[in-house]
């Protein structure tokens, strides 16, 4: 048995079944299935517990059908909730109101919010949806915030971190500090977060990095 975020416990069993049940409705966002709380877990969490009742085959599923759901996420692109139609996200825009060209051709301009996909109430330049079940919390942050440290290179550093041009979500595997950016090709150091002068050459040692490890990040583009 194990106690979740929000308080409650339950089986590694039970949450296999939870998380059968999110495959099969294809769902990413892992909320507590209890009517009185819908806290959202964090996927670490659930896929450690998980790890102990599903299948190898089942897993892998899992983290495929999440990895990416918030792929396309961070790079831009959601899902409206209405016509299942893919949008970019305008980078230029700083609210997360997002404008559907086929929901709104019937003349009425439709809105939706990029956070939590439901029909955007507020003004269009609000910084909030007005939907009171919305967080209005970037889930890439809470995944950088959750995500545990791992030794690289014989120092201590977050697992995960942020592209710092794009956004996009990376988990380090192996070799040196360098990261290249698997959506926008911007090479940058895993430790510190600061970009090559030029293709493969970095301002820090790769292989040996005295460069000061920057904290998790807050802030995404």
């Amino acid at each position: 048995r194990a106690k979740m975020t929000c308080g409650h416990i339950l089986t590694p069993e039970s949450m296999a079944d939870y998380c059968r049940s999110i495959l099969q409705a294809n769902k990413h966002i892992i909320q507590c299935p209890a009517y009185t709380c819908q806290s959202e877990w964090p996927y670490f969490v659930v896929r450690h517990i998980s790890s102990f009742a599903l299948r190898a085959s089942e897993l892998e599923e899992f983290d495929i059908m999440l990895s990416e759901r918030y792929l396309n996420r961070n790079i831009g692109i959601q899902k409206c909730p209405k016509c299942s139609t893919y949008i970019m996200k305008d980078a230029t825009v700083k609210t997360n109101n997002v404008f559907c060209q086929i929901c709104s051709k019937n003349g009425k301009k439709k809105f939706f919010c990029w956070l939590c996909l439901q029909p955007w109430l507020s003004d269009q330049e609000s910084s909030k949806c007005g939907n009171l079940n919305c967080s209005d919390v970037d889930k890439r942050i809470t995944i950088l915030q959750d995500c545990p440290n791992k030794v690289i290179l014989n120092r201590d550093a977050p697992s995960i971190r942020g592209c710092p041009k794009c956004g996009l979500l990376l988990e380090y595997k192996s070799a040196c500090s360098q990261i290249c950016c698997k959506g926008c090709k911007h090479y940058f150091c895993f430790f510190c977060l600061k970009g090559a002068t030029s293709k493969a050459l970095l301002t820090c040692d790769p292989y040996n990095s005295s460069c000061q490890i920057a904290p998790k990040q807050t802030f995404l583009p």
